[in-house]
Parts: structure tokens; C-alpha cells; sequence
């Protein structure tokens, strides 16, 4: 029963940070920053030593 009222108060929350369109774009922005980011990342720890050379 707990877990019912979870899911469907987790899903009225998904559905309101998706539909406000002022939630969904601070979201948006959000989530590209974490992407470039971890791209960043990504790129420096596998190609670092190529681009800077150690």
C-alpha cells in the first residue's frame, strides 16, 4: 500500500517538473550542464595525456 501512494506521488512530481515550463527548462539547463560535464571528463581522462602531453 505504502509503495502505491509512493509510485503515484512520484509520478505526480515527474509530471509536474515535465509539464512546468518553467521547471522543465531549469531541468533542461540542469541536465546539459551535468552532460558537458561528464563529457569533460570523459574526454580528459581518456585523451588527456594526448592533448597536453606529460
Amino acid at each position: 500500500m505504502a509503495s502505491n501512494d509512493l509510485l503515484t506521488s512520484a509520478q505526480k512530481w515527474l509530471r509536474e517538473e515535465y509539464t512546468n515550463e518553467a521547471k522543465f527548462g531549469a531541468n533542461l539547463r540542469l541536465l546539459r550542464g551535468i552532460a558537458i560535464f561528464g563529457g569533460a571528463v570523459f574526454v580528459f581522462r581518456n585523451f588527456g595525456e594526448a592533448l597536453f602531453g606529460a
